[in-house]
């Protein structure tokens, strides 16, 4: 990948983090900062999705081709919590590349469920390693039903010059050395 590949990735988890529920974007954001690394960034590759994009992955490996990727449908009732912003798939990139390999998805697994992520590598009839949600321990009936993630004391509220640094580093750590060294002046400021 060249850096222009990678900033490409970069507005991609940005678009995608626009259209999460604000408080499971937090989470995302604060998982994002802390899987970053030099050498490793994580690309998100999915977030909110309409009923009629979860009935098209549905169909998949069913009445169109392709191998099955969800057991969620999107209607008459959305059945999946990409449909209310509170879920993200996701892949780890390494050096520039997008690697499917097992302990690095493991490590990116622990430091999600370490900030009370839920991980579809967990589940038991689905197993969905690529996938990450937030509930609050709620049941997909209270989405169903207009439920919302609330937030609490234990959420962390960000100012929007935090918020406009975090971007800023998340961006710098994505890009050139060149670009770096511009970006670390601005967050210095």
């Amino acid at each position: 990948f060249t850096d222009c590949d990678i900033f490409s990735y970069f507005e991609m988890n940005e678009s995608i983090l626009s259209g999460l529920d604000p408080v499971f974007r937090q989470r995302i954001e604060v998982w994002l900062d802390t899987m970053a690394a030099p050498d490793l960034h994580v690309t998100l590759t999915s977030g909110r999705r309409t009923p009629a994009q979860q009935d098209r992955l549905y169909a998949q490996g069913r009445t169109l081709s392709g191998v099955r990727v969800t057991k969620a449908r999107g209607t008459p009732r959305m059945e999946s919590m990409h449909g209310f912003g509170c879920a993200v798939d996701f892949i780890p990139v390494v050096n520039g590349r997008s690697v499917e390999d097992s302990a690095m998805r493991k490590q990116c697994i622990d430091v999600a469920k370490s900030i009370g992520i839920e991980s579809g590598a967990d589940w038991i009839t689905f197993r969905d390693p690529s996938h990450l949600q937030y509930t609050q321990g709620q049941p997909l009936a209270y989405f169903q039903k207009g439920g919302k993630l609330l937030a609490n004391e234990y959420e962390v509220v960000l100012s929007p010059q935090v918020k406009l640094q975090n971007l800023i580093k998340r961006l710098a750590r994505t890009t050139n050395s060149q670009t770096r060294i511009i970006l670390s002046g601005v967050i210095a400021r």
